[in-house]
């Protein structure tokens, strides 16, 4: 049965990515995937959604990619597992156009 809040237009896929800090919970964020499905929302974690280098959630390098992979994505929802000044830090190597080109929502 649907939750009071939810409605049957809720069906979409998302893809997760971590763009600033690393991840401190997997099983955590596994759990909210779960209860995203729940709720009709499939939630598809990047292959770098839970690396870590230092504090951050991979290398400048790794994390920018996630955003190249996540404009490729079927899914039209871009998810960040956490926020964080670490996005600072690679700003200037994401191609904007192909991220708008994309036509994501990205949240």
């Amino acid at each position: 049965p649907q939750a009071p809040w939810q409605t049957a237009a809720m069906a979409f896929d998302l893809y997760a990515i971590s763009p600033s800090g690393a991840v401190q919970d997997r099983a955590r964020m596994e759990r909210a995937a779960a209860r995203l499905a729940d709720a009709g929302v499939g939630v598809r974690f990047d292959r770098t959604a839970f690396a870590r280098s230092q504090r951050f959630a991979g290398t400048d390098a790794q994390r920018a990619a996630a955003f190249d992979r996540a404009a490729a994505q079927r899914a039209p929802v871009v998810m960040f597992t956490r926020g964080g000044y670490g996005l600072t830090r690679y700003l200037d190597a994401l191609d904007y156009a192909r991220l708008a080109a994309s036509g994501k929502k990205w949240v």
